[in-house]
């Protein structure tokens, strides 16, 4: 005879989803931040190509950042148990989102600490590289909107 599940482990996984989601929310917003200080930081020198190109990713990135910041607080309002979260098997994928927030994350800040070190040495022997990892190693945008394709906690 199958047993009933015991309500003090779904207790404990709703807690661990919430806590899970609170980071993801926080890691994300932080990265928000940081690309707003890049883009303050870059706006105070000329314009270079690639850091045009730098901005333009960074711009869109930080788009599907807000997105999605903005549709798990909906969706959090919509469901407030996150029962949504636990059935659809999303507590790993919103590990692996935290993770790839934590990984953007040390990538924008060391791209800002070289912005406040010194403009002058970022453009002219880190723009270049810094923007070709961007475009094609780290491609941040498009690993971000898979990952939330996996969550599939609204449209993205």
């Amino acid at each position: 005879m199958p047993q009933e599940p015991d309500k003090s482990k779904i207790e404990s996984e709703d807690i661990d989803i919430e806590s899970i989601l609170c980071e993801c929310l926080s890691s994300l917003s932080n990265n928000l931040f940081v690309i707003a200080q890049i883009a303050g930081k870059l706006a105070s020198k000329r314009t270079t190509l690639e850091e045009r190109m730098i901005r333009n990713t960074l711009h869109q990135l930080g788009s599907t950042i807000g997105m999605s910041v903005t549709s798990f607080h909906q969706n959090w309002l919509d469901d407030p148990g996150l029962k949504a979260v636990l059935i659809s098997g999303s507590v790993e994928n919103l590990n692996a989102l935290l993770q790839l927030s934590n990984e953007i994350n040390k990538v924008l800040q060391e791209f800002l600490k070289m912005a406040n070190y010194n403009l002058n040495f970022l453009e002219q022997y880190y723009e270049y590289d810094f923007n070709a990892k961007l475009l094609y190693e780290y491609r941040f945008n498009e690993r971000l909107q898979e990952q939330l394709k996996l969550i599939s906690l609204g449209s993205f």
